[in-house]
Formats: C-alpha cells, sequence, structure tokens
C-alpha cells in the first residue's frame, strides 16, 4: 500500500480530485456538506495494476490547520492541488512549508480547474515557485474534473510513486480517531509507517503493552508486521484503554519528557513574539509552555518546554 494525503488551498479542488480518482465522497459530516468545505480528515482508497493507494483528504481552511497536520503523518506522498483560476493562495504556502518541514519530498502538483477559462497560474508559474526546492521530488500534472481521464490521471500517481523513495520513519502510528462499534468496541485508526508490528506494542509512554483484538487494513485481516506504510484499524480487547487522537503507537517503550531541542529554519525571532505557539507532532497538538533561544555551534536552536 502506498498512503497519500491532499495538500491546498481551501476549495482548490482536493475532495473533487479524490472523488474523481475513488468514485468515493469524503466530506460525511453535515457541516462539511453544509460549507462545502473539508473539516474532519476523510478516509479512501484506489487500486491500480497490482498497487493500492489509499488516499487521507485533509482539510483547506485554516481554522481546521491542526487536521490538515494530522493528515499528513506517516505518509509517502502528497497529491497538491492549485486552484489554475486563482494560484499559490495562504494555505497553499502554509501547506508546502508544513510538508517541507516534515520531510515529505515526494509531491505530485495537480493545476485544477484547467477547463475554465480565466487561468492566471499554470507550469511556468509553479516551477518558479519551486526553483529554490532542490530537495523535493515532484511532478506538474493539469487537471479537470471534467475533461481529464481517471485511468490516465491513476496512471501517472502510479507510475510517479513506484519510482519515488519515501523517508523511512521509525515504527509508528499516530491515533487520528478513536471509535466504539457495536459488537466490536473500541477502535482506533491512523497511518501506520514501514516496518510497524503488532505483535508488541505500546502507547505514549504506558509500561504495559496494548491489548489487541484484530488489526486491519482496508478491510484486510493483517497478522503482525507491516512493509509498507499502511491505513490500520485496531479494535481492542480492553475498551477502558486510555486512547485518545494523537495517541502514540510504537514497538519501544518510551519515556516522558517536557523539554525539546529545534532546529528552526526560519527567523527565530517569529517564535518570541505575543500569543500562543503550539507544536505540532504526528496528529497531537501541544501548547508550548515556555520557549528559549539557546547558541550551539554558532547554530540558533529553541529549547521549549511542554506539558509533556
Amino acid at each position: 500500500m502506498t498512503v497519500l494525503a491532499t495538500a491546498g488551498h481551501v476549495d482548490h479542488g482536493k475532495s473533487t480530485l479524490v472523488n474523481f480518482l475513488t468514485g468515493q465522497e469524503t466530506d460525511r459530516l453535515k457541516e462539511e456538506k453544509q460549507r462545502g468545505l473539508t473539516i474532519s480528515l476523510g478516509y479512501t482508497y484506489f487500486d491500480y495494476e497490482e498497487k493500492r493507494f489509499s488516499i487521507v483528504d485533509v482539510p483547506g481552511h485554516s481554522d481546521y490547520f491542526k487536521n490538515t497536520i494530522s493528515g499528513f503523518s506517516n505518509v509517502d506522498g502528497i497529491l497538491f492541488c492549485i486552484d489554475s483560476t486563482q494560484g499559490w493562495s495562504q494555505q497553499s504556502e502554509e501547506h508546502f512549508l508544513s510538508l517541507i518541514n516534515l520531510g515529505i519530498n515526494n509531491l505530485i502538483f495537480f493545476l485544477t480547474k484547467t477547463d475554465k477559462k480565466d487561468i492566471v497560474f499554470g507550469k511556468n508559474e509553479l516551477i518558479n515557485k519551486l526553483i529554490d526546492f532542490k530537495e523535493i521530488n515532484y511532478s506538474l500534472v493539469e487537471f479537470s474534473s471534467i475533461n481529464s481521464d481517471k485511468k490516465s490521471v491513476q496512471k501517472i500517481i502510479y507510475e510517479f510513486f513506484n519510482k519515488s523513495v519515501s523517508n523511512l520513519n521509525p515504527p509508528s502510528l499516530w491515533v487520528d480517531r478513536v471509535f466504539s462499534i457495536e459488537g466490536i468496541g473500541k477502535v482506533i485508526t491512523g497511518t501506520a509507517s514501514k516496518n510497524m508490528s503488532f505483535d508488541k506494542v505500546f502507547v505514549d509512554d504506558q509500561q504495559t503493552q496494548l491489548d489487541i483484538r484484530e488489526v486491519e487494513s482496508v478491510g484486510q485481516k493483517l497478522n503482525s508486521l507491516i512493509t509498507s506504510s499502511s491505513r490500520i484499524a485496531i479494535s481492542l480487547k480492553n475498551s477502558k484503554s486510555d486512547l485518545k487522537k494523537g495517541s502514540l503507537l510504537t514497538n519501544q517503550l518510551l519515556k516522558e519528557t517536557t523539554y525539546m531541542l529545534i532546529k528552526p529554519n526560519t527567523d527565530t525571532d517569529l517564535f518570541l513574539e505575543k500569543g500562543t505557539l503550539r507544536i505540532y507532532v504526528g496528529t497531537q497538538t501541544q501548547i508550548i509552555k515556555n520557549l528559549k533561544t539557546i547558541k550551539v555551534d554558532n547554530k540558533t536552536l529553541l529549547l521549549i518546554q511542554l506539558e509533556k
């Protein structure tokens, strides 16, 4: 399995692209349908040749940026949508810089709504935007939900990610949903990184193993080890387990910490401005209690203190 996430400004065509590729509607909440925008994360997939592509559809609106960052956790690459009639917008920039910071370097850019007459942003403008980002592996696709051919677009995605190499994260799964199913009990979902084993799973800094009933990926039962990043659903034997969105599942015991060192890739003065600062780690979000800049070997680092 290859796990992809969407990215891009609100109303630039992310959910339309996902629906085009999969035939599935990912905006299922009543408020999403009323407002015509994605709020929560949506999940679906399509198959091409021998490969399955699982897609996490993320919100583009700035109010739901926390959910957006959650959707990028452990993915292999990105389907990045840019409305060719509007161009590179606010969330285009925020999503792009977030992906660069997270080390997600495999991106297919979709210039959407190319059937419209009032085009203001095309391939040349995008290439110029990306000229300084030598580390990313990308492809450009001109896309119209009306005129594009589904199999051709699926083939482009298949061939691009067949040749791409994803960063290898430590075996991990950040929980993005927790719910109950009658007759089954508590279920958690998330994107598991390559080489995650489900024989021995620990949660956060808890010292006991997670009591797992069954592990599934897109309706198929799994044994122990996965060899590629995968969307995972885990049903638990003990419904009293203290699991929530943001919980971290790993194959090793972890220790609690309240301090982190961060190497910023932007002006550190931005972090010293007044206002609430948050840190996004996997699907977890925490408010930064205290922050100091320190010098190490002529490099400026941020020392931050968290609740936990």
